[in-house]
């Protein structure tokens, strides 16, 4: 009975170190097509003084970001904008523009919001939250902050996923894109947004 034991533990064993490097390879090859998508959504809005939900869902379209298989596991791809407390008023009024109803949702005053302004969602569960600052959650502002500061692409701690409706989702990760202003020969860009 032990020597048969032994033989199952080490086959599986072999089996686990067989099986590890591929699952890794298979991880790194999907986080680089999600953050090569990611990079491309940001360049997309720092190239242009406005992109529209269309003009987003068609870039999406022609990426076949939807029947992409490196997008499972990823329940979509967001934008949020960085809105200082006197660019509130005019920021709602431009997003209503694009979509009716929009207002921005947070119990934080007199700081800075991260609203999300747009979201295709990849996953099963449809995600309907425009305009909830996402900086309301302390793992979500810790890494936005992060980006910002240093204008790199940075990863949220563990945190566990919420949706619109209330609802939460699997525990997870959230990479933060910054999206960088147009730079103009007066000044350096600066973060004006994130993907993630």
């Amino acid at each position: 009975y032990i020597g048969h034991s032994n033989y199952i533990k080490n086959r599986e064993l072999a089996r686990f170190a067989q099986a590890a490097p591929a699952a890794v390879e298979q991880t790194r090859s999907r986080l680089a097509v999600y953050l090569a998508t990611l990079k491309g959504v940001g360049a997309l809005f720092s190239a242009s003084d406005s992109v529209s939900p269309q003009e987003l869902s068609s870039y999406f379209e022609r990426l076949n970001i939807h029947g992409t298989e490196a997008s499972s596991g990823v329940d979509g791809v967001g934008v949020i904008w960085r809105v200082t407390p006197a660019e509130r008023v005019s920021h709602e009024t431009l997003m209503r523009s694009k979509y009716p109803g929009y207002k921005i949702s947070s119990n934080r005053t007199n700081e800075t919001l991260y609203p999300i302004i747009y979201f295709e969602a990849l996953g099963p569960t449809p995600n309907n939250a425009l305009g909830w600052d996402v900086a309301q959650n302390d793992i979500r502002r810790t890494a936005l902050l992060r980006a910002e500061k240093t204008a790199e692409v940075t990863i949220s701690a563990r945190t566990q996923l919420l949706y619109a409706d209330g609802s939460r989702g699997a525990p997870g990760f959230i990479v933060y894109v910054p999206i960088f202003s147009p730079k103009n020969r007066a000044q350096e860009s600066q973060v004006i947004g994130f993907v993630f």
